[in-house]
């Protein structure tokens, strides 16, 4: 994701507000949420990072989804062969979450270098690249037919993003039969490209013709998804489509999801199973600016940007496919940025009708919000005390970081919604 070059242009406010007051002890930070079920309320997934059946139980339902959300992945594609081999905490931990609902968690494999990657049938690793820094991603790549390997060996529904900006269909559609041959069975959805209203303003790629706007980039996506429809050999649909990166007109015409909606074809709309967003707090967010951030006026101010009735009015679920904290890497992200959105955010965008939420992992020890690196907190705990959810961050042999209070009321209204 490119959000500090995004950030910096955006140049949003945050518009936040402190925090209400409440009777609980002074060393607990709390703010109010609505306590009455909301008119418009939808029916989502039992679990938004994989099917399952939701407990009886009102606190061990809400326990455990909190759990599964927490650890809801997209892994940037240059790094997953590295999380699923050289990473070890990566698969004893998702083996944690997949005993808890007795199936594994869904991922998502995707992100800016899928977009940087060809496909090499005769490569014999599962991804070749050069780099000066290893923290950086690379600017191109080449991946294997074991690289698809790896999402068999996982064994869990997966969506994964394939490249669109290159312009190259011969090779990204051999690409896609290779995956349908080896992994076939456990992927869920493709994206062809990431954050394609991106291509020409961020990174001028072949596919992105100036000036690139709403009208040429829904053509290109509705020539790309017709062209799997027709190559894809297992069942439809399997497009998750969309996947802009700014939910809003950032600049006149520019590419987004309610435009690509209405002018999609019947056909093309067949192979199309899911609309796809991406969400990172659109605010200019400070390193000692975390109460602002926590105010859940953020949350709201956030997700209220998304199309997502957009997407539930043409019949589809819509999905963040990636989703984090901030775009810039503040100190902030990697000690508090999953308690924060785990409890906030993530409830939030349920209530809204978001249907799943990936969370996104990226380079290895540089984005502050992954969960895998070196600075990261030791363990999230939760407890439900009468109404209220508490969550506990602690560091490795330390005390807690952080104690958040949260009245959980509102939520009971959420009604179960399976899907594959």
């Amino acid at each position: 994701m490119v959000f500090k070059q995004l950030a910096a242009a955006l140049a949003l406010g945050s518009g936040v507000s402190a925090a209400a007051p409440a009777t609980v002890p002074s060393s607990i930070s709390v703010y109010s949420l609505p306590k009455t079920q909301p008119s418009s309320a939808v029916a989502v997934d039992t679990m938004p990072v994989g099917p399952s059946s939701v407990s009886s139980n009102f606190a061990q339902a809400i326990r455990t989804r909190l759990i599964l959300i927490m650890q809801t992945h997209s892994f940037e594609f240059f790094m997953w062969p590295s999380y699923m081999r050289n990473i070890t905490p990566v698969r004893d931990c998702l083996k944690r979450f997949d005993e808890l609902y007795e199936q594994q968690m869904p991922v998502r494999i995707g992100g800016t270098t899928q977009d940087r990657a060809t496909y090499d049938p005769k490569l014999e690793g599962y991804v070749s690249y050069t780099t000066d820094d290893p923290l950086v991603a690379p600017m191109s790549l080449t991946y294997g037919p074991k690289f698809f390997d790896l999402i068999s060996e996982y064994g869990a529904m997966t969506t994964i993003g394939l490249n669109r900006a290159l312009d190259n269909k011969t090779n990204t559609f051999a690409a896609s039969a290779e995956l349908y041959k080896r992994a076939g069975s456990y992927v869920d959805s493709i994206e062809l490209g990431n954050e394609p209203d991106l291509y020409l303003l961020f990174w001028n790629y072949p596919i992105a013709t100036p000036p690139w706007n709403d009208t040429q980039e829904t053509a290109s996506a509705a020539d790309w998804i017709q062209t799997l429809a027709n190559t894809w050999e297992g069942k439809l649909p399997i497009v998750a489509a969309g996947g802009y990166a700014i939910p809003f007109p950032y600049q006149p015409n520019w590419p987004n999801l309610p435009y690509l909606i209405d002018n999609l074809n019947a056909s093309v709309k067949d192979a199309v199973k899911e609309y796809n967003g991406h969400l990172y707090a659109f605010s200019n967010a400070t390193s000692n600016g975390l109460k602002g951030e926590m105010a859940h006026s953020r949350a709201v101010q956030d997700i209220g940007v998304l199309p997502i009735q957009a997407a539930l009015d043409d019949g589809k679920p819509f999905i963040l496919g990636e989703t984090g904290f901030h775009g810039e890497d503040f100190e902030m992200d990697q000690q508090f940025g999953g308690a924060i959105q785990i409890v906030d955010k993530t409830l939030h965008a349920l209530s809204k009708g978001v249907h799943r939420l990936y969370y996104h992992q990226g380079t290895i020890n540089q984005g502050m919000h992954p969960r895998y690196a070196t600075q990261s907190v030791a363990e999230y705990l939760t407890t439900l005390i009468g109404s209220f959810l508490q969550l506990v961050v602690r560091q490795p042999g330390q005390h807690p970081l952080l104690r958040r209070l949260h009245g959980c009321s509102c939520y009971r209204w959420v009604r179960p919604h399976h899907r594959r």
